[in-house]
């Protein structure tokens, strides 16, 4: 992981962060590297695999040759690749960044849809705000005299 800060925000920043996190300044000029990126030696293998639905890390792990994985509920999967030492963190890395990647065209169009529906139907009627509601409480209106 590598964070991309201005020179402004470094000081403030190096501090708060772990020895294995990159660090680039941005600058007028460009980007230069601070700090390289490190190993992070404390990923585990279920919270990586939290990332993907679970019909695909069961592929992951039959495509691995474990088999019965396709009848493990999800909490199942999840102490299984806990415990074991079988599946190696970096093949599951490769396969859920491989997969996030695959997935991106399709949630960029899903978000489009999700856009041009918005943008279809009338916009939506703002909350009035905590302030509006007390004046309005005070002045003895509501919503039943119509006013409001």
């Amino acid at each position: 992981m590598t964070f991309v800060v201005t020179e402004k925000h470094l000081i403030k920043l190096l501090p708060l962060l772990p020895e294995w996190v990159g660090v680039l300044v941005a600058s007028a000029e460009g980007l230069r590297p601070h700090r390289a990126a490190g190993y992070n030696a404390t990923v585990e293998r279920a919270p990586i695999a939290g990332l993907l639905l679970l019909e695909e890390v069961k592929q992951f792990l039959l495509a691995r040759g474990l088999a019965g994985v396709s009848t493990l509920r999800s909490r199942e999967v999840g102490h299984f690749l806990r415990t074991t030492h079988t599946v190696p963190l970096s093949c599951l890395a490769q396969y859920v960044r491989d997969r996030l990647i695959a997935r991106l065209p399709e949630r960029l169009l899903m978000r489009a849809e999700r856009k041009a529906e918005r943008e279809r139907l009338p916009p939506r009627r703002k909350r009035r705000s905590a302030e509006s509601r007390l004046h309005a409480k005070r002045l003895g209106l509501s919503s039943s005299t119509g006013f409001l």
